[in-house]
């Protein structure tokens, strides 16, 4: 199939006078997570994860993806005669400098603008130049050639927006769009383009249902001094939604009209370039003086008000109460019963289900047995997915959308017993998690200055995991969120941020020995001001995930005294947070799981 489309494409290219293809599965608003209609690298390369970029020449193929998807990648290419170009590590190539291996003069690089960002096709049009060739950004070359190989490629999506009520977002529109005209001010800018979908949401107070677990509504907004803008899908819209809009000085153009709004842009423009398409970029410039900036949007919406922050702990603590349930049940019975990694999966969906204000699952649920859960973002298929069984290790990974918030949790879960240095590893990212959930540190930091409190413990016996070790976690929206993260490496070009009160963050390390085992611990935490002082002001979080980790994992052996007590501490904390909706054989069992622990000797006696 993989080896029928490649060469498909290729007599595409042929005919085109094409050097290069160059695809991944996005849309035109760069987001992360894309419908059907727009996996056109899965569909070509048969690669199924969300982050990922096939180049095609007419002699080769190499698909680039980043640690969390080398394991799956090598396993989904095989026999596809695609090579795998695994991201940031030693002596592997970027895409463009091994385009500038490898161009010859005259060749052209062919991308579909629209879905592309503008960092990625400046540099291609660079190296392209560079080698006395262009790039060819055409989208509807690029949809004509896609609809002659993907014959039965799924329609592009347009569900109803809703709005939110005043009881969920505690800000309204209006406020939110005069805090981006006094940025305008700041920046002496007559408008900015945004073309993110969350940020378009939390600016507006609404949601959608076009991209799956992600609340968002396919749109174009631009914001001026006095007026401001929004493209929508004529599907998408209803009457109360034209009247809410009206009610808040919006003016509505019709999705597939981009060109009229892009018309009504003048003047000093405000634009995102990794959130913006490079084909949109190309337009605007025509009649803008552009100013490339991260979207304040993003920033603004990362920092949660405080009835957000009031919604989201009853959101987690609803949410883990589910979670500490399907762990019980699990452990009680993934041993006696015939489960396999699905039924695991459609369990806790459907659990999740039964909370009151659930809307969609945050992601597709990560169900993972043994080997599978060292690829991190694993997804079992019903007929070939693994059973639990004793002696291994289970990795959940999940979350839910809630009218009250955003969920995303991990826990790995022992089945039977374990070998000396699985535990080794289990509890070595146990600490690391427990290090950066009770970090204190100065304003003005980072999340890479925060990033080896997690890893360390791994780096100390020379491990490390390919990915980051936390991300954003948006409010009823995408459950990846920028601007903050936990990771060791600044990227090239990247806006670093500052640790905010009121952002919400994963606190997620792990180990994964592939063909083995996975391991990941994640909580949810909130970063929050402590003492101010004349040193300044210090920063901490609270931790908003509250259940049980496996005892069955830890040897405390590899834990020092600080390190037992935070767990201890935090084990108290989810007994007392979850008691009192518990009772009976139940409440014992939640109360063994978290009980307290201490060293042992190697005479087996209590220190």
């Amino acid at each position: 199939m993989v080896r029928d489309n490649l060469n498909l494409l290729r007599k595409k290219m042929r005919e085109n006078d094409i050097s290069y293809f160059i695809t991944a599965d996005a849309d035109p608003h760069m987001s992360e997570y894309v419908g059907g209609h727009y996996k056109v690298r899965t569909y070509l390369s048969g690669f199924t994860g969300s982050n990922g970029t096939l180049v095609v020449g007419l002699k080769e193929a190499n698909l680039w993806t980043d640690g969390r998807y080398f394991v799956q990648a090598a396993d989904e290419l095989k026999g596809s005669t695609i090579g795998l170009m695994k991201m940031g590590q030693r002596d592997v190539p970027t895409i463009i400098s091994y385009l500038d291996k490898n161009l010859k003069k005259g060749d052209k690089i062919f991308f579909n603008g629209n879905l592309i960002s503008i960092s990625m096709g400046q540099a291609l049009e660079e190296v392209a130049v560079k080698h006395n060739g262009q790039v060819i950004y055409d989208s509807e070359l690029f949809d004509d050639i896609l609809n002659k190989l993907w014959a039965e490629r799924p329609e592009d999506s347009a569900k109803e927006i809703y709005t939110l009520p005043s009881k969920v977002h505690g800000e309204n529109t209006i406020k939110k769009l005069q805090r981006v005209r006094k940025h305008l001010e700041e920046k002496d800018a007559d408008y900015i383009f945004i073309s993110k979908l969350d940020d378009q949401m939390w600016l507006f107070n609404i949601r959608g249902g076009d991209i799956e677990c992600n609340p968002v509504a396919y749109s174009y907004t631009l914001i001026g001094k006095n007026k401001a803008y929004i493209c929508l899908k004529d599907a998408s819209l209803s009457d109360k939604l034209i009247k809410y809009f009206e009610k808040n000085a919006v003016s509505i153009i019709s999705y597939n009209k981009l060109s009229s709004l892009i018309k009504k842009a003048k003047g000093k423009l405000l634009l995102d370039k990794d959130g913006t398409s490079y084909g949109v970029y190309k337009r605007l410039e025509e009649n803008c003086q552009i100013i490339f900036e991260h979207n304040i949007t993003e920033d603004y919406k990362a920092v949660k008000n405080s009835l957000e922050i009031e919604n989201i702990k009853g959101c987690y603590l609803r949410d883990s109460l589910v979670l500490t349930r399907f762990i019980k049940y699990i452990k009680e019975n993934a041993t006696k019963k015939h489960i396999t990694e699905t039924e695991a999966a459609d369990m806790l969906d459907n659990m999740r289900r039964g909370i009151e204000d659930f809307i969609d699952l945050s992601f597709p649920t990560i169900s993972a047995f043994g080997p599978n859960a060292a690829m991190m973002h694993y997804e079992a298929v019903k007929g070939s997915d693994a059973k639990l069984s004793t002696g291994g290790l289970y990795l959940v990974d999940s979350g839910g959308q809630y009218l009250s918030g955003t969920t995303d949790v991990t826990r790995t879960i022992v089945l039977g017993k374990i070998h000396a240095k699985t535990k080794m590893h289990y509890t070595k990212v146990v600490v690391g998690m427990l290090r950066l959930m009770n970090a204190k540190f100065l304003y003005g930091c980072s999340g890479r200055n925060l990033d080896i409190l997690a890893r360390g413990p791994l780096w100390d016996i020379g491990i490390d995991y390919k990915c980051g070790t936390g991300h954003g976690i948006g409010y009823i929206l995408n459950v990846h969120e920028g601007p903050q993260n936990i990771r060791p490496f600044r990227r090239a070009g990247e806006y670093e941020a500052k640790l905010e009160e009121g952002m919400v963050i994963s606190d997620e390390p792990g180990v994964y020995i592939a063909g083995q085992y996975g391991i990941r611990i994640e909580n949810a935490i909130l970063c929050k001001k402590l003492e101010q002082n004349s040193d300044g002001q210090f920063m901490g979080f609270d931790t908003l995930t509250l259940v049980p980790i496996d005892l069955d994992g830890i040897d405390t052996k590899y834990m020092n005294d600080d390190d037992l007590a935070m767990l201890n501490a935090y084990h108290k904390l989810v007994f007392n947070s979850l008691k009192p909706y518990m009772k009976g054989e139940e409440l014992r069992w939640l109360k063994n799981a978290t009980r307290n622990i201490r060293k042992f000797s190697k005479f087996n006696k209590e220190i």
